[in-house]
């Protein structure tokens, strides 16, 4: 709703006249619980623009979620290519993860900027396509797959581990 910014929820009849209930925008993914929250909140908001066929809001807010996930893992201050060598350098992240990043953030600066075709494949690129953001969406679910929910699985599978019948004392 553009006066709320909910969701819009509709009572539809399908083709055998079966009532459903559907949403605008549908989104395909959900974000993972995980996530600290303003990268949840960027996330959230690039599946929803994907959704709605915005895909250049999808890189931007893509582009958000990748940058408040830096400033959540204490990247130094300066450009995103010199946060992603930081973490590579303190091993937050593997060298394929930031060359991964790379290409992501070209995505974001060809919403932001309509520059960065060339290094995207097409030098006349000036707007993102659907398949770009699902791209750079794919990208961000795997790097936030490997910087906040396996660290928080192998944590609680390790707290388990330590708390099971097996390990206590006798």
């Amino acid at each position: 709703c553009k006066l709320c910014s909910g969701r819009l929820f509709f009572e539809l009849l399908n083709s055998n006249q079966e009532r459903f209930i559907s949403c605008y925008p549908q989104t395909q993914a959900t974000v993972p619980q995980e996530l600290p929250d303003p990268v949840k909140k960027a996330f959230e908001e690039a599946q929803i623009c994907l959704a709605a066929n915005a895909p250049n809001g999808a890189l931007l807010m893509c582009r958000r979620a990748v940058q408040e996930a830096l400033d959540d893992l204490k990247a130094p201050k300066g450009d995103l290519p010199t946060q992603l060598k930081a973490l590579v350098d303190n091993h937050t992240i593997t060298p394929a993860l930031k060359e991964w990043a790379d290409h992501a953030r070209i995505g974001g600066r060809i919403a932001a900027h309509g520059t960065g075709g060339a290094d995207w494949g097409d030098p006349q690129l000036q707007w993102g396509s659907q398949e770009d953001a699902q791209a750079v969406i794919e990208f961000c679910n795997s790097f936030f797959e490997y910087v906040y929910v396996m660290p928080e699985r192998n944590r609680q599978r390790r707290a388990n581990t330590l708390d099971s019948p097996a390990n206590a004392n006798p």
